[in-house]
């Protein structure tokens, strides 16, 4: 529809301004034809992430013509200061002196709920047993990480909290926050509140989660699908509340200079002035 639009002001000598959100492109290699557009496409491109920019830069598009925007997080609900960070603990039974590490997302197959479930198998091996990790969110492999953790006898260990709403207050009762995802991300919004409440975080070497590590410090970087890695990233920030606070403060931190969402508003609106 954009196309039409812009050839028809073409024709009638009136030409319009197109701007095209870019938060991820086709990966498929039977449907690469889609990704020919990028090639002579007449739009300001705002990409998620500088991996984004990339990749359309390596499809064809002409770097000046694209604007990194970035995900942002609405300080106003992501306020630290303001939510409980003993809420949700309480609600599910997490007591004082035990760690709990925290995911938010969809159980869609290629999270990496698994590969952390198999960690913190790992980690309890180990001898850290103060430690529990809380789910967020729902669909369709949920039944095999449920599975999973009845295998590995974690069930005291491992709560599953459904779909919520107001995932600000379960990120609050985070110690850490883990994105063990083995696919299929870009610029995930979840890590934008984790460090946004000041929450140390560990996740994988895929698509733009590194740029959110600020070179790791911030956050640990691990690849996909690596238990043995995952769990050494955790336990390193299990055992030092000194190196979470460090490193929370760095994450949030680089919210303030690059994620918020008044920052992302900036760049959205500078695409269409340029």
């Amino acid at each position: 529809m954009q196309l039409y639009c812009f050839f028809a002001s073409r024709f009638i000598g009136r030409e319009i301004k197109i701007v095209r959100s870019v938060r991820g492109v086709e990966t498929r290699n039977s449907h690469q034809y889609r990704n020919i557009l990028y090639r002579f496409y007449p739009a300001t491109l705002l990409a998620v992430c500088e991996y984004a920019k990339d990749t359309l830069i390596k499809l064809g598009a002409r770097e000046k013509q694209i604007i990194v925007t970035y995900n942002g997080a609405d300080l106003k609900r992501f306020d630290k200061d303001k939510l409980s960070y003993n809420e949700k603990r309480e609600a599910y039974g997490v007591k004082a002196n035990e760690i709990l590490i925290g995911h938010v997302g969809a159980f869609s197959g290629w999270k990496g709920q698994e590969v952390l479930i198999e960690s913190l198998y790992a980690l309890i091996q180990s001898g850290i047993e103060n430690v529990k990790v809380m789910f967020v969110g729902d669909g369709r492999s949920k039944i095999e990480c449920e599975e999973l953790v009845k295998k590995y006898r974690l069930e005291n260990n491992v709560i599953f909290a459904g779909r919520v709403m107001e995932s600000e207050a379960y990120h609050m009762a985070f110690d850490i926050y883990c994105q063990p995802s083995t696919k299929g991300e870009l610029f995930p919004n979840s890590i934008v509140e984790a460090l946004a409440l000041g929450k140390p975080w560990v996740g994988t070497n895929i698509s733009g989660l590194p740029e959110l590590s600020a070179s790791g410090n911030a956050g640990f970087i691990v690849e996909p699908s690596n238990v043995l890695e995952l769990q050494e990233a955790l336990s390193k920030l299990i055992k030092s509340k000194t190196l979470r606070d460090e490193m929370g403060k760095c994450g949030y931190d680089s919210v303030l200079q690059k994620f918020t969402i008044e920052k992302v508003c900036d760049r959205i609106s500078q695409g269409y002035k340029v």
